[in-house]
Parts: C-alpha cells; structure tokens; sequence
C-alpha cells in the first residue's frame, strides 16, 4: 500500500496541477500503520466511513462524515450535524 499512496498523489497532483491535501480510505478501512503512511506521504487530512461529527482539533486522518441522502431538506441536515450520531465503525483497526 505505501506506493499506491506516494503513487496516487504524485499522479493527482501531476494531472491536476495542484497539491493533494486530502485522502480518503478505501472502503473506510485503515490500520495504524495506515495512518502513518498517510501522514508520511503529506496527506494533511484524511476521511473515513465512521458516522458522526468531527472538528479541525482533532485526529485529522481519521476524520468523520455524516450520512446526507437525496431529498434531504435543509433543516433535516441541520439536525444531522447539531447532533452526534453514534459511530457505525470503530476507529483504526490493529
């Protein structure tokens, strides 16, 4: 996994001509060495498949996300994100 990590952001920077900040687990599956591959590589941020809210103070590779669906109204998504869902997953696997 460490090359298509380097990999992946030196092609997408190439094509796109601007620098990756940010990664996004596939599958949301991701180990501690994982995260240190990440960080290693100079990815600033990185998203997983965990449900509920999360902020720029804390841990910024394993960032949360919450779930919006088609024909959600504005104020059903203020709900979502004033509350605190309950995680679907747990955080890194060993």
């Amino acid at each position: 996994m460490p090359y298509e990590v380097d990999q992946s952001k030196k092609d997408l920077e190439k094509w796109f001509h601007t620098q990756v900040h940010i990664f996004i687990y596939p599958k949301g599956r991701y180990t501690y060495a994982t995260l240190d591959q990440i960080k290693t590589s100079g990815y600033n941020y990185a998203f997983t498949t965990q449900t509920g809210k999360t902020n720029l103070k804390g841990k910024l590779l394993e960032l949360k996300r919450v779930d919006v669906i088609p024909g959600m109204t504005e104020e059903s998504f203020a709900k979502l994100i004033e509350g605190n869902p309950e995680n679907k997953t747990t955080t890194a696997e060993k």
